[in-house]
């Protein structure tokens, strides 16, 4: 480890950067599909797949959000600025309910994903089994893009 880290901070930077890359990666995966597609169930099938194969990928983004490490806001900042942009290609679309905040539009989904991820210790106690099998995270997805596609996406 000292060969190519010589420093904790060195360590530290490189785990950050890698983090930062598979979240990037996961959620930036080239721009959303168009009807008949559906957008939304595309963004949680990219954020689970990742989820899925890189679980300690997430464990450290949710240490990183709570404790509030320079890495959890550029992430969080980030992901809003990715949110912000996936809602106006929705809204090109005429696919986002008027009446919705943009702000709060951004925010709304990343909440109910990094939620889950920060409380997921939690709620597995509730789950018949962890939340990182494919299973779980197909029901979890199944559950939020539904909420997300009633609350703030016009019928098609």
């Amino acid at each position: 480890m000292q060969h190519y880290y010589r420093t904790k901070a060195a360590l530290i930077a490189a785990v950050d950067d890698y983090v930062l890359a598979v979240i990037s990666d996961a959620v930036e995966s080239g721009p959303l599909p168009g009807p008949p597609k559906d957008a939304l169930a595309e963004m949680g099938r990219r954020l689970t797949a990742v989820m899925a194969t890189q679980p300690d990928v997430f464990d450290y983004l949710g240490r990183a959000l709570v404790e509030g490490d320079s890495i959890g806001s550029e992430i969080f900042d980030g992901l809003v600025a990715i949110s912000a942009e996936q809602g106006r290609q929705l809204g090109e679309r005429q696919r986002i309910r008027p009446d919705l905040d943009p702000l709060w539009a951004a925010l709304n989904p990343l909440m109910l994903r990094l939620g889950a991820v920060i409380l997921r210790s939690h709620i597995e106690r509730h789950l018949p089994e962890p939340f990182f099998t494919p299973t779980q995270l197909k029901r979890w997805d199944a559950a939020v893009t539904a909420l997300l596609r009633d609350g703030q996406l016009r019928p098609e």
